[in-house]
C-alpha cells in the first residue's frame, strides 16, 4: 500500500523532481511532442536549443592573482578591521541611550 502525505508541503519535493525532469527533454522529445498537439493549439513557433559548447567561451577564466594586488587588498582589509574595532556606537549616542534607559528603566 502506498502512504499518501496528508501535508502538501512534503508533495513540493516530488513536483521539482517531476518539472526537472521534464525540463531535460532533448530537442528531437519536443518535435515529437509537437506532433502529438493539435494544430489549433499548435500556433507557435518552438526555439531550437542552442549546443552548450557555445557558452563555453563566456566562462571566465581562472588566473593567478598579482602578489602586489593581494598585498594592497590585504592593506586595506587590515585598515578596515582597525575601523570595526572601536565601539560602534557613537558617544554622544550612548550618553543619550544610557540616559533614557536611567528616565524610562528598563525590564
Amino acid at each position: 500500500m502506498i502512504a499518501i502525505p496528508t501535508n502538501p508541503l512534503r508533495l513540493l519535493p516530488a513536483f521539482g523532481l517531476v518539472a526537472s525532469l521534464l525540463a531535460c527533454s532533448s530537442d528531437a522529445e519536443l518535435q515529437s511532442y509537437r506532433a502529438s498537439i493539435p494544430a489549433r493549439q499548435n500556433v507557435a513557433q518552438w526555439s531550437t536549443l542552442a549546443p552548450l559548447a557555445a557558452f563555453e567561451p563566456l566562462r571566465p577564466l581562472v588566473s593567478v592573482p598579482d602578489p602586489r594586488s593581494l598585498a594592497a587588498r590585504a592593506a586595506g582589509l587590515r585598515q578596515r578591521a582597525r575601523g570595526l574595532q572601536g565601539p560602534v556606537i557613537s558617544p554622544v549616542r550612548r550618553r543619550a541611550m544610557v540616559l533614557a534607559l536611567r528616565t524610562y528603566g528598563h525590564r
